[in-house]
């Protein structure tokens, strides 16, 4: 009776409580600001794979979520690993410069949706269909569903000076992240879009990247409460080291196009160091790919 009544206060929450929907009324489908605003996301996506949404979140729930992270600080999976753009082994059949070959240092911790509760405020943010459905709307999907995976539906990302996530693709073909805490410095969020298409690996434009080529990136500034839809499948991106004493805390929400998708054993491992039982049993699962792309 108490988890049906906490359910269903979670359920008749405003969306105040963490939307500006004066600026952003993502509750109102009829709405012409919320249609301008989807038209706006979709052409930033067409032109360069990224949307930014500068303090979509209310202060209030800022605060409290970041809360929430620093409360569970000893409770992240914290990592380290050398790692080549597509988080796959090396592939001594190719040559030396070959980006498959090119392995850099990874050093970062995350706090994964089972260190968290219902109720807790990242898990009712999450958890918003207005917050869903918009994101639809501007991938200009007809479908879309929460990311099922218990451990990484949603996550928090946490670097602390000196770390970094470096070069790399995402497996799914877009993530939403939303900034709660900027480091000190450095911290930069880069990315080459569209280096990759469903056709082509691209591998030249990818290896002169990674060799320090800035042509094709783009630094993206975010600031705390700034949401992004991405489209990591096919944009090369890392996040620069992260300097100082304040830590960089960002947080990824998962959606995927069919329902109750759950991510395999042999990812959570090499992220997280860990696994549930139901990564083991998705790791028998054939995979379809739309796309014959490394991952």
């Amino acid at each position: 009776m108490i988890a049906e009544q906490k359910s269903s206060a979670i359920a008749e929450e405003s969306p105040g409580v963490f939307f500006d929907l004066e600026r952003y009324p993502i509750d109102k489908p009829n709405d012409p600001v919320r249609a301008n605003l989807v038209k706006s996301c979709r052409q930033q996506l067409a032109e360069t794979g990224c949307a930014r949404l500068p303090a979509f979140i209310n202060s209030e729930a800022l605060v409290a979520m970041t809360g929430e992270v620093v409360e569970r600080l000893s409770q992240v999976d914290k990592t380290a690993d050398w790692q080549n753009p597509y988080l796959s082994e090396d592939d001594e059949t190719l040559p030396d410069e070959h980006p498959v070959r090119q392995f850099h240092y990874r050093k970062n911790a995350f706090l994964c949706r089972d260190r968290f509760a219902e109720g807790d405020w990242v898990d009712r943010l999450f958890s918003r269909m207005e917050l869903l459905n918009f994101v639809r709307d501007c991938l200009g999907l007809k479908q879309l569903y929460h990311y099922a995976d218990p451990m990484s539906g949603y996550l928090i990302n946490i670097q602390e000076g000196g770390e970094t996530f470096p070069w790399h693709f995402d497996t799914n073909e877009f993530t939403i992240s939303l900034m709660l805490q900027q480091s000190t410095g450095g911290g930069v969020f880069e990315y080459a879009p569209a280096i990759r298409n469903a056709e082509s690996e691209n591998y030249d434009a990818v290896a002169a990247v990674m060799e320090g080529g800035e042509k094709d990136v783009i630094a993206l500034p975010l600031n705390p409460g700034d949401l992004q839809i991405f489209k990591g499948r096919y944009a090369l991106h890392r996040v620069t080291p992260v300097e100082g004493q304040r830590s960089r805390y960002m947080a990824i929400f998962g959606y995927t196009e069919s329902p109750n998708v759950i991510s395999k054993a042999s990812r959570k491992l090499k992220l997280f160091g860990r696994c549930l039982d139901s990564h083991l049993e998705a790791e028998t699962l054939e995979v379809t790919r739309l796309d014959n792309l490394r991952d």
